[in-house]
């Protein structure tokens, strides 16, 4: 799956607004393909730009070590998603996006999002301060968009290779499993994302770094995918 994204707005203090472009021809985004985007905004004398280059192709594989364990693991509908055991989550299923012929280092992010709602229900993986369900004071910081319980985010940068009995090379990642705060049904992305976004990301005040000219915000583009699973206490049912 290959993304471009642009956010913006003109200034720090002005609410921020966002770019939506739809291509009438649908056009398919190239990998290593440099895109440039202008825009015009009524009564603004200057004119936006941003370019961004598409990350290398980024394919997710979510069978990693070839289990095919019917009803268990990774899966790419989330009508159909696999079951897996907290305590085997990473080992079993590492995170791997196949970079084909690249080795190389790359920026790299992960996102869990727990796809529950919000209930007193819900139970940790891991107990917090002696604490095993959600409490009704905890809803907002589940829900909080960016730093909430229910989702979290880790970018990085992280080099890809050839493993043992493989022929393409690998980005993997094994030891996230403490991403799952809960037991549930979880969305899961893993994506290569180019400079722009990265800069974004991770520099103070990134909204002056992510290649938008003449504006703040970014422009950037991704690789990767997404796949579904429910995180259990104990191993599916074989």
């Amino acid at each position: 799956m290959l993304r471009i994204f642009i956010v913006g707005g003109e200034s720090w203090l002005s609410v921020k607004f966002k770019v939506k472009w739809i291509d009438l021809a649908e056009n398919t985004i190239q990998p290593e393909h440099r895109y440039r985007i202008q825009v015009q905004v009524p009564g603004y004398d200057k004119l936006i730009s941003a370019e961004t280059t598409v990350p290398a192709l980024a394919i997710l594989n979510p069978d990693f070590y070839g289990y095919a364990v019917a009803g268990e693991g990774y899966g790419f509908d989330p009508e159909a998603m696999g079951e897996v055991a907290f305590e085997q989550a990473d080992l079993r299923y590492p995170l791997a996006l196949n970079t084909l012929d690249k080795a190389q280092t790359f920026n790299t992010q992960i996102e869990l999002y727990c796809l529950e709602s919000f209930s007193t229900d819900l139970e940790f993986t891991t107990p917090i301060l002696g604490r095993t369900h959600l409490t009704a004071e905890m809803e907002d910081i589940y829900n909080q968009s960016e730093a909430g319980l229910r989702k979290i985010k880790a970018l990085g940068r992280f080099a890809s290779s050839v493993p043992p009995e493989y022929e393409d090379n690998y980005i993997l990642l094994k030891d996230y499993r403490q991403g799952f705060i809960f037991y549930g049904r979880y969305r899961v992305s893993a994506y290569i994302v180019d400079e722009n976004y990265y800069r974004y990301v991770y520099m103070p005040e990134g909204y002056l770094y992510g290649g938008v000219h003449n504006a703040l915000g970014y422009f950037g583009s991704a690789s990767g995918g997404v796949m579904y699973v429910k995180v259990v206490k104990t191993p599916p049912a074989l």
